[in-house]
């Protein structure tokens, strides 16, 4: 999953830079909502609390937070006592398949954030300020994704993929952040694996069944609330590849 710098973002945001993962848009006018929890902290109390974990927990915040009617004008302590308030009254949607005592969850919910965007403007807990960009500024984000895209094309580099339309279609309550998620999960099991470069077709087939049957668990981690016949179809919409030097290798 990429982090781009913030000018990078402020660049998706007006549509300057193509952004492949839009499949979810808004369909009312309103504020972008970015809600979240910081990893890095959470680990120090949680140290098993994994990446996928707060991009799970993070994008179900965001979508209680953009339920929310009254968010818009809003700033300061009170986003605080929004998300306070989200967390309290939400807690078994946000944190729904996990198994977290109370006392991980207040800790989760300490270090969590909310804010969004409406014209131009950001709006945090902190407060607020205009969303601007120079020509260089704008100038060195292109770049900067020009140069990621590069990258992405040298060397070698592993890919899973949990097709969510294809998911959906027979699980509705299947989300597009369960789908990023699952495939990140699996990505990271691939990079573990010394002897993949090399192999194929059914011998990527053949590794991608173990390595989901050996780690269903961890890689359903927070979505134990799908039953086994659920887990196995998600399982068998999956595929796995690599990139060598721009050559893709491919199930």
């Amino acid at each position: 999953m990429k982090k781009y710098s913030w000018i990078l973002c402020f660049l998706l945001m007006l549509g300057l830079v193509a952004c492949k993962g839009e499949d979810k848009k808004s369909e009312q006018a309103g504020p972008y909502v970015s809600a979240g929890v910081n990893q890095d902290y959470i680990k120090q109390s949680i140290p098993d609390f994994t990446p996928q974990d707060a991009a799970l927990i993070s994008s179900r915040l965001t979508e209680e937070a953009s339920k929310v009617n009254d968010l818009e004008g809003k700033e300061g302590k009170e986003l605080t006592k929004i998300r306070e308030e989200l967390f309290k009254e939400k807690q078994e949607e946000i944190f729904k398949g996990y198994n977290f005592s109370q006392e991980e969850m207040d800790a989760i919910a300490k270090e969590s954030y909310l804010g969004y965007v409406m014209d131009n403007v950001s709006y945090t807990e902190k407060g607020h300020h205009k969303l601007e960009a120079s020509e260089e500024d704008l100038q060195r984000a292109k770049e900067q994704k020009a140069d990621q895209d590069q990258k992405e094309e040298e060397g070698f580099h592993v890919y899973a993929d949990f097709p969510f339309e294809k998911i959906q279609s027979k699980i509705p309550e299947f989300t597009i952040e369960e789908s990023e998620v699952l495939s990140w999960r699996l990505t990271d099991e691939l990079e573990k694996m010394d002897d993949l470069q090399g192999k194929q077709g059914k011998e990527l087939t053949e590794l991608r069944e173990k390595i989901l049957k050996d780690k269903e668990k961890e890689l359903f981690k927070g979505l134990s609330y799908y039953s086994q016949e659920e887990k196995d179809f998600i399982c068998s919409q999956s595929s796995i590849g690599y990139k060598v030097d721009g050559t893709e290798y491919r199930e």
